[in-house]
């Protein structure tokens, strides 16, 4: 579970990264008449929406409580995703995502449970008060399985 939170990030800055260096750079050097390859830069954009997808999958999954498992997030995961060319759903509860890096096998065993952390009360009550941070509150309800697991009210901890 930490893993695909780090590789989701680090999709995100390859991403920015690219668009930053290598595009500015190439829009630069034609604005300076220097003639430049118009060679093509992988993009992150659909790694990042199957991974934004399947982070949303995980979270429906800590919504039904007791009634989520790891197992149907990754039949999820199956069904929704894997003919999309960089995810596939592995045996013994795997699957893989190609990354900008190369593919990355995830074991999905207590993804649900990690992904149902809350945030402290004291945490949600300060946001509450905070001015702009209104549209973020409904995503501050209580998962069914973080409240029973710690009675605690929050979110999962990847937001």
């Amino acid at each position: 579970f930490e893993q695909l939170c780090i590789n989701f990030v680090n999709e995100m800055l390859q991403e920015q990264f690219n668009e930053s260096v290598f595009a500015a750079e190439r829009r630069l050097f034609k604005a300076e008449g220097v003639e430049v390859e118009d060679g093509t830069l992988q993009s992150s954009a659909a790694r990042l929406r199957l991974m934004t997808r399947i982070l949303q999958g995980l979270d429906d999954q800590c919504r039904l409580g007791e009634r989520g498992s790891d197992q149907e997030f990754l039949q999820e995961i199956g069904r929704q995703h894997a003919q999309r060319g960089i995810c596939q759903t592995e045996t013994l509860g795997k699957f893989s995502i190609f990354h900008y890096a190369g593919k990355v096998t995830y074991t999905v065993d207590g993804f649900v449970l990690k992904n149902s952390d809350s945030m402290h009360a004291d945490l949600v009550a300060l946001m509450e008060r905070c001015e702009g941070l209104e549209p973020l509150l409904p995503m501050l309800a209580p998962t069914p399985r973080a409240s029973a697991a710690t009675g605690s009210t929050g979110s999962p901890s990847h937001r």
